[in-house]
């Protein structure tokens, strides 16, 4: 047979193939589409919908385009949760070491949290985990967005945490099997006020309540730009003052381990002629007054640091100590503004 015919033979078998392929590739991108919006509706108390499917077969991928769920309540939807795009995969380098797991990367997620409405009363999350056909070993967020909004405050609040970056690998253990917490988690972010976000530390998501040893920055944050926060929950307004949050925290079967120091600089708050409520402007007095009296004048700074321990959903709180805080960081040491190194998972290991 002459070379020529051969590579007609070749063809003639080849382009057959190559259309059933594309013909089966574009019927399971209307399955997957229309299988992932009837599980969207019939989530309890949620409905929604993606706009398309597009499907790689030739790299073990798909793409889910513009996923928008919509949090049903007294007749109303408001957005919940709106997800540009995720893109779920084989991880190939898992393959070596003898384990089939996927990769999942959100582009431009943006999670709406109301109050009194936390997501934690439905599935949703399960909906996500069903799109992986594997256990998922690397979780991406990229430029996502996350925000707590009450619109029953006047004027609402709205705090926020954008340009959302975030990375949890080997979450099905396929290396390092032997540590106690195998994965990494690193995240980064913009807080309302240019506050720098970041989170890292270590878990171990394959336990039934996970695991976990973080530590948490959120620094030089424009204090004015929480005035919607502070005027509802503490009847406080600032005029100037810089924000930042350090934070430890260790969990292990289901107890938690540590502490939230916030520092305050810089703190001005508003002229108490604005505000015409004679309580108010007596607390505002009040709270001005105790802030002038026991911040560390040489950093000027204003800072407590609030233990807690105790079961994971419901730590309890050490008021007392982080009252007495007060005092510790304005007469003694000027509060470091960084986390303080003192918590790790031998904290909750000695609880239990």
């Amino acid at each position: 047979m002459s070379t020529h015919r051969k590579r007609n033979v070749a063809l003639s078998l080849i382009i057959p193939i190559v259309i059933i392929l594309i013909v089966i590739n574009f019927a399971l991108e209307d399955w997957v589409k229309d299988q992932v919006n009837n599980r969207i509706n019939a989530l309890e108390g949620y409905s929604g919908s993606i706009s398309d499917v597009d499907i790689h077969l030739w790299r073990g991928a798909y793409q889910i385009d513009h996923l928008i769920l919509l949090k049903e309540k007294g007749g109303l939807k408001e957005p919940f949760l709106e997800i540009t795009q995720i893109d779920l995969s084989i991880e190939w380098r898992a393959l070596f070491n003898g384990k089939i797991v996927s990769e999942v990367d959100l582009y431009k997620p943006d999670v709406k949290f109301a109050k009194a409405q936390t997501g934690a009363d439905s599935d949703w999350l399960g909906l996500l985990n069903s799109l992986v056909p594997f256990d998922i070993n690397r979780f991406d967020v990229h430029d996502g967005k996350i925000s707590y909004i009450d619109w029953s405050a006047e004027p609402n609040v709205n705090i926020y945490i954008k340009n959302l970056y975030s990375s949890i690998t080997n979450i099905s253990n396929v290396i390092n099997k032997e540590q106690t917490l195998p994965s990494d988690i690193k995240i980064s972010g913009t807080s309302i006020g240019g506050g720098k976000l970041s989170i890292d530390g270590k878990m171990n998501a394959l336990t039934e309540i996970p695991n976990f040893d973080l530590a948490l920055k959120l620094e030089n944050a424009d204090l004015t730009q929480f005035n919607n926060y502070f005027a509802e929950f503490a009847a406080l307004n600032f005029r100037k003052g810089t924000l930042s949050i350090y934070g430890e925290a260790a969990a292990l079967k289901g107890k938690v381990v540590g502490y939230v120091k916030p520092i305050a600089t810089d703190i001005e708050f508003e002229s108490l002629k604005k505000d015409n409520n004679i309580l108010k402007t007596v607390w505002k007095s009040i709270a001005s007054t105790f802030v002038a009296l026991f911040e560390n004048h040489q950093k000027d700074q204003f800072a407590l640091r609030i233990p807690f321990e105790g079961q994971l959903n419901d730590p309890n709180q050490n008021v007392w100590a982080g009252f007495w805080s007060i005092f510790s960081n304005a007469f003694n040491q000027a509060f470091a503004k960084n986390v303080d190194g003192t918590i790790n998972l031998n904290d909750v290991m000695e609880e239990n």
